[in-house]
């Protein structure tokens, strides 16, 4: 589960909400989490980089009205660690995709990239599932190097 997941968050980044919210409600993935049901902002952070702390984005932290299942088709990232690393390592991040399945889920980590305008993370607190490959779609991996 991302750390962000974990922690209480503040609106740190309440200027841009408007429109890291705005390039939300455009994305498939996250109108399908969405749904009909409405949502609450309990939070947002600037996302920036690792290696200059230019501003990429912004991390919007979404509850949801009430836990519900998953079943779809989300984005992620690969960020370079700071040290040497392995893999497909890109800055600021490598863009790939995994299905979810999973239930229980009442929250969301979205990453928006403000300079990309689209959703680059959704990633859910669930209480179970699992996450895998899907075929013909990227999944890039960048891990620090032993």
């Amino acid at each position: 589960m991302p750390p962000s997941l974990l922690l209480q968050v503040g609106h740190e980044a309440r200027s841009l909400e408007p429109r890291a919210l705005a390039i939300a409600r455009r994305d498939a993935a996250f109108r399908a989490l969405v749904g009909g049901r409405g949502f609450g902002l309990a939070g947002s952070r600037r996302w920036t980089r690792g290696d200059t702390g230019a501003l990429v984005g912004v991390d919007l932290v979404v509850d949801l009205p009430h836990k519900v299942p998953v079943d779809a088709d989300l984005p992620y990232i690969a960020v370079p660690p700071d040290a040497p690393s392995h893999g497909q390592c890109v800055h600021p991040y490598a863009q790939g995709w995994l299905h979810e399945r999973s239930t229980g889920v009442q929250r969301l980590d979205v990453l928006v990239d403000l300079q990309k305008g689209v959703v680059a993370e959704i990633a859910t607190d669930a209480e179970h599932g699992t996450r895998s490959t899907i075929a013909g779609r990227p999944h890039p991996r960048c891990e620090e190097s032993p």
